[in-house]
């Protein structure tokens, strides 16, 4: 069972970074040691050759832009630094293709909102809630959630399947973590965010 101390939460993240930077500004901002966050609907910007503190430019003339539909991120900090494993779906508005991978250094075109579940700790993954694995169907047990399933790989990669955040069961096998509590994120228990 993760720890108790899980939160519900809600923040923006900046456009300006690259998504695994304003990620990891999140999870200092909130201090986190592990997050499952949601994000929606948040137009994105791919600029090969950008530094990473440089700004998004006014316009597009090299690179691409595209649509994040939606994500969900599974972040936990270990002793290097935030990890970040993803799922979710993505297109770009000339077409093309990344394959079934998305580069986290991508950057938001805008700031976006997002929701989710976070740990509490020191930064040092102390904190970060173990991942179980579960069948179809399977149940949380009384008065718990589940949340996921959880990306399997580092990165962001793509998804058929949307996630569910504070389910009842298991809508597909997959790692899901456990809480002890049925209290729902924004759209109330048992929300798929695609």
């Amino acid at each position: 069972m993760p720890p108790t101390d899980a939160r519900i939460f809600e923040d923006t993240i900046d456009g300006y970074f690259p998504l695994r930077v304003s990620l990891a500004q999140m999870m200092a901002r909130n201090g986190f040691d592990a997050a499952l966050v949601s994000l929606t609907q948040a137009p994105v910007a791919a600029f090969p050759g950008l530094p990473q503190d440089a700004p998004v430019p006014l316009t597009i003339r090299a690179g691409r832009a595209g649509l994040i539909d939606w994500l969900m991120l599974w972040l936990w900090h270990d002793g290097e630094g935030m990890r970040l494993r993803a799922r979710g779906q993505w297109s770009w508005l000339a077409g093309g293709s990344d394959g079934a991978r998305l580069d986290p250094m991508t950057r938001l075109a805008e700031p976006a909102f997002l929701h989710g579940i976070g740990w509490p700790g020191k930064g040092d993954g102390a904190c970060k809630p173990a991942e179980i694995d579960l069948t179809a169907g399977a149940e949380a047990g009384s008065g718990a959630a589940l949340w996921g399933p959880l990306p399997e790989a580092e990165g962001i990669v793509w998804a058929d399947r949307p996630a569910v955040f504070g389910a009842p069961r298991a809508p597909i096998p997959g790692r899901y973590l456990v809480t002890s509590s049925r209290v729902a994120p924004i759209g109330g228990a048992d929300t798929a965010i695609s």
